[in-house]
């Protein structure tokens, strides 16, 4: 009989998140996580005890604090492949690391929306790509992002940057 680390590292072979094993707490047949080989369910119930001692309360109410202050962060970026020489124009109101995060993520995995982008990927790898701020507009309103991020994408295509979003930008 193989040992949860077994059964994890397996798990983590075949790219996984998830692997099936006996909780002793939830029986057989019980989803552990493959980074930390507990079990779902016992996760969740250890966090939900936490959450409710003082130190977990005080965690949570400054994770709320950082989430609301960055609750305004409005951005416009390009996102560049060199070798291939085009270039794509977003807008977003998450933090830019994450919405980074979310591009590449999508690209390495082969599930970005975008088929230039994706080619692009796959041929120059990510290496030949980048990212920066071209605005930032804290506290606008997100149909007026969409306005900015339009302006940028026009401003774009006249300076002849080869753009290939997929769809113009619209508010939401």
């Amino acid at each position: 009989m193989k040992t949860k680390t077994q059964l994890a590292a397996e798990a983590r072979a075949a790219g996984q998140k998830l692997f099936t094993a006996t909780c002793r707490h939830h029986g057989p047949g019980s989803p552990h996580y493959v980074s930390t080989t507990v079990c779902q369910q016992c996760a969740a119930e250890q966090t939900k005890r936490y959450n409710s001692t003082p130190k977990g309360k005080a965690a949570t109410a400054r994770n709320s604090a950082k989430r609301s202050s960055r609750a305004g962060e409005r951005y416009v970026y390009l996102l560049k492949c060199k070798a291939a020489g085009i270039a794509y124009i977003g807008a977003t109101t998450m933090a830019l690391s994450k919405r980074r995060s979310e591009h590449f993520c999508d690209l390495r995995h082969g599930t970005h929306s975008n088929p230039e982008l994706l080619a692009a990927y796959q041929a120059h790898g990510p290496k030949s790509f980048t990212l920066e701020v071209l605005a930032q507009f804290p506290g606008q309103p997100v149909e007026k992002l969409r306005q900015y991020e339009q302006c940028y994408m026009d401003a774009g295509e006249i300076l002849g940057l080869r753009l290939v979003n997929v769809r113009r930008a619209k508010a939401a």
